[in-house]
C-alpha cells in the first residue's frame, strides 16, 4: 500500500473515530470503514468521469447523465452499505446493528427502513 493511501486511510479512520465519540477498542472497524469510504469516493469519482453510456438511458431513450442515474437510484442502497446504515442510525436514534437489520429487511429501501425505524423507536 502506498504511503499516500495509507495516510488517507489513517486520516479517515481518525475522522470516523472522532465522529463516533472516540470509542475505545474499535480501531480495526474504523480502519476497514475508512478503506470502504475511500474506495466508494474513488468509485464515485471514476463514475462521474466515465462516458455517459455507462448510465443507461432515461425515460425518453436519451443517454442518462450521472446526475440522472444518481436520482434514479436514490433511496436504495446495497446490502452492507456501512455509511447508509450509520446515517440511518444517526437520523433515527437507533443502533447501527438495528439500522443494518432494517435496511436488509426492506431490501435496501431507505425510505421504508427509516419509516420502520421511526415506528419501532430507538433501542433502550
Amino acid at each position: 500500500m502506498g504511503t499516500d493511501r495509507h495516510e488517507k486511510i489513517q486520516q479517515r479512520a481518525y475522522q470516523i473515530w472522532e465522529r463516533e465519540g472516540r470509542p475505545e477498542g474499535h480501531h480495526e472497524r474504523h480502519w476497514h470503514q475508512a478503506i470502504d469510504e475511500l474506495d466508494r469516493d474513488e468509485m464515485d469519482y471514476v463514475q462521474d468521469a466515465a462516458p455517459q453510456t455507462l448510465y443507461g438511458t432515461d425515460d425518453s431513450g436519451e443517454t442518462a447523465s450521472p446526475a440522472k442515474a444518481r436520482r434514479r437510484d436514490k433511496g436504495r442502497v446495497a446490502k452492507g452499505d456501512v455509511l447508509a446504515e450509520e446515517a440511518l442510525a444517526i437520523r433515527t436514534g437507533i443502533s447501527g446493528d438495528e439500522a443494518e437489520r432494517l435496511i436488509d429487511e426492506t431490501d435496501g429501501d431507505l425510505t421504508a427502513a427509516e419509516q420502520a425505524a421511526r415506528e419501532e423507536g430507538p433501542e433502550r
